[in-house]
């Protein structure tokens, strides 16, 4: 996991020695200003108060309606159908991989 990291690292490092500094920064200069970033107060706030509430507002929107659409489809027949055919749908519209 480290030498995955310290490679990622370093291809970076060569891609920023390729271009200028006003396209691509080096890896220490990047990381002092995420580090000084960090400390202020501001970036403490909007990461609480936005990005990771953002992801906990839907993960418990998911989780609700996940919940509620298998317990109806568990119920009821043709509520289950129904979910079939849309999950087989939406399914199908993602490309394969392979």
């Amino acid at each position: 996991m480290l030498l995955a990291i310290l490679s990622i690292l370093l291809l970076r490092q060569v891609a920023a020695w390729c271009l200028p500094d006003s396209l691509m920064s080096g890896v220490l200069p990047v990381l002092e200003r995420l580090w000084q970033k960090v400390q202020t107060p501001e970036f403490r706030t909007r990461l609480w108060g936005g990005s990771l509430s953002r992801i906990g507002d839907g993960y418990a929107a998911a989780m609700l309606f996940g919940i509620g659409f298998g317990l109806i489809g568990a119920l009821l027949f043709f509520f289950r159908e129904v979910l079939k055919s849309a999950i087989t749908i939406i399914l199908q519209s993602i490309p394969s991989i392979t």
